[in-house]
């Protein structure tokens, strides 16, 4: 019975130390390769990038962590949203494209926001020291920002979820 104890912890053990972890950070990974890079906009609008969130924006008198997940009742503009959700759609090498996407939601008046609104958020390093940032709300135009890379960045302001401040792409 020793035996059988034992050869069954062995298993276990084998197995568990081959399973893949999956809070394991992918190195090929946008986000990975570019943790803790700091890039500026001509207008001084900052960016930085981690594994742990999609980017946190900030200038010098405000600081936003932008999560993938759903988040309910988001105020935004008048405006409470049912939920806003944000995916990461690709994370791989010079490549990064994040989805938000907001609810229907009522106004501060009491009428309907029709929601659906999808907006796509494309980052592609097109140097080691360049980054474009493509936004595109629904079936817009494309809006497309180049920025810098810089050796630091930081901000005074206290960084906040993004959703959580009424802060939206």
């Amino acid at each position: 019975m020793k035996k059988l104890l034992l050869i069954l912890l062995c298993f276990a053990f084998i197995f568990n130390s081959c399973k893949k972890d999956d809070d394991e950070i992918n190195s090929n990974a946008f986000r990975a390769i570019n943790n803790n890079t700091f890039w500026v906009s001509a207008d001084g609008q900052k960016l930085t990038f981690s594994p742990n969130y999609i980017f946190k924006a900030f200038d010098n008198s405000y600081c936003v962590i932008n999560y993938e997940g759903t988040f309910n009742n988001i105020y935004y503009d008048g405006t409470t949203y049912n939920f806003v959700t944000y995916t990461i759609l690709k994370d791989e090498g010079d490549t990064l494209v994040a989805q938000e996407f907001i609810s229907d939601g009522i106004r501060d008046n009491g009428d309907i926001e029709d929601g659906g609104y999808l907006a796509t958020m494309t980052f592609i390093l097109t140097s080691n020291s360049t980054l474009q940032v493509n936004l595109q709300y629904d079936n817009s135009n494309v809006e497309i920002t180049n920025l810098v890379k810089v050796g630091n960045a930081s901000t005074n302001a206290q960084c906040l979820e993004s959703t959580s401040t009424g802060f939206l792409w």
